[in-house]
């Protein structure tokens, strides 16, 4: 016998499956088609199981855990037979990918989320789906009526903080990229095709998902969305390359919350961004992947720290990959780390559960090296634990 849940004369009702009807236990009827389903249980609690099926395991190229693990949903997530599935307003896509991914794991580890102007999630659908603290990285085009539209929408979507690069006033020289051909959107060339054939489940999710595109710059330009380019083209030709520090302080009193100035490399830099009116110092080289030769964030941060850790946040970007980083550039002064290159070969091998693999070695090996040392609270870091040969 088969039993239902439905909503009957306003009451939830559990009814039985009679032919094409659903009857209840005092005798009343009605049909299958005209009913409204309620979840077949009321439970007070909801603990799902990770990995729970097959074609899941396969799809992150994985393998199922010796012990499984753990997560919780509310109640109000049930659903019943034919209800709707509401997706969030401004939300374009129900799939979690790209930055949703990258955020929806710094949500669950309690960490700020980043997202800059390059992003392929839009600055709308990250603030409805991601309720961590966010920061915006804001690429300063030529076009000014973008740069604006970029800090507006900001503000309207309650990102806590503004962070502006100021070290792409041209592309580097990016060998890599030449050398790979690598471009946005993707050329099809055949060193992708055999990688598209060596990589099944990228393939179908490239030539499956929705058009892969700049949200927050679609329509202002067609360069990386429409029209084809490379990194240090995009840089070189859109980027403002007249961007100087009176441009950088106007940005700040327009944004007017935490504002940051990325790509901070020396003591003077870091000066004048304090008399801009910054809340905090990013020290980073872009990767490496601009000026080629200097030196990395780490070797700069010391110096950087003594002259204005007193004013201003500093934070180290860049070369972040292990625990022991971390806390080598807390023990130097920095407030706190950031970085991306650390999860993105995550996020493309195993989306979401990748990009939380990533953060839980980071986690793992941050306490297991703060033990080893002695280290019971990151305010006992300090140069003491650093010694340069």
């Amino acid at each position: 016998m088969e039993l239902r849940r439905i909503l009957l004369d306003g009451y939830p009702t559990v009814v039985r499956l009679n032919g094409d009807q659903l009857q209840a236990d005092d005798g009343r009827t009605v049909s299958q088609v005209d009913a409204i389903h309620l979840p077949p249980t009321n439970p007070r609690k909801i603990i799902c199981v990770h990995l729970n099926y097959r074609s899941r395991v396969d799809e992150y190229m994985t393998k199922l855990p010796a012990a499984p693990t753990y997560f919780q949903k509310p109640v109000t997530a049930l659903n019943g037979h034919g209800g709707e599935v509401v997706r969030p307003g401004r939300c374009k896509w129900l799939n979690y990918e790209g930055e949703i991914a990258v955020g929806k794991a710094a949500e669950k580890f309690g960490t700020m989320f980043g997202v800059s102007s390059l992003g392929t999630a839009s600055i709308e659908e990250i603030s409805n789906l991601i309720s961590t603290p966010k920061l915006f990285q804001l690429y300063v085009h030529k076009d000014k009526g973008l740069n604006k539209d970029l800090i507006d929408r900001c503000k309207n979507s309650n990102f806590e903080t503004m962070a502006v690069t100021v070290d792409t006033a041209v592309g580097g020289n990016r060998e890599r990229d030449l050398y790979t051909g690598f471009t946005i959107p993707m050329k099809l060339k055949l060193g992708s095709i055999f990688s598209f054939i060596t990589h099944p489940k990228w393939a179908f999710d490239y030539f499956t998902k929705p058009k892969w595109e700049l949200s927050n710059l679609k329509n202002h330009i067609n360069e990386g969305t429409n029209v084809m380019t490379t990194i240090g083209d995009y840089f070189t030709k859109m980027l403002d390359n007249s961007l100087d520090w009176k441009g950088v302080e106007e940005i700040n009193k327009n944004w007017g919350k935490q504002f940051a100035i990325k790509g901070i490399m020396s003591v003077e830099d870091a000066k004048k961004a304090v008399d801009v009116g910054a809340t905090a110092v990013m020290v980073s080289n872009h990767g490496g992947r601009q000026l080629d030769g200097s030196r990395s964030p780490f070797d700069q941060l010391a110096e950087i720290v003594d002259a204005v850790g007193h004013k201003v946040d500093v934070i180290c970007e860049g070369g972040i990959r292990r625990g022991t980083h971390v806390l080598k550039a807390l023990s130097l002064g920095a407030k706190a780390c950031s970085g991306g290159r650390m999860y993105l070969y995550a996020l493309a091998a195993g989306g979401q559960l990748g990009v939380e693999k990533s953060l839980q070695n980071l986690r793992s090996e941050i306490e297991r090296d703060m033990k080893l040392m002695g280290v019971t609270n990151i305010d006992q870091l300090t140069r003491k634990n650093i010694k340069f040969r």
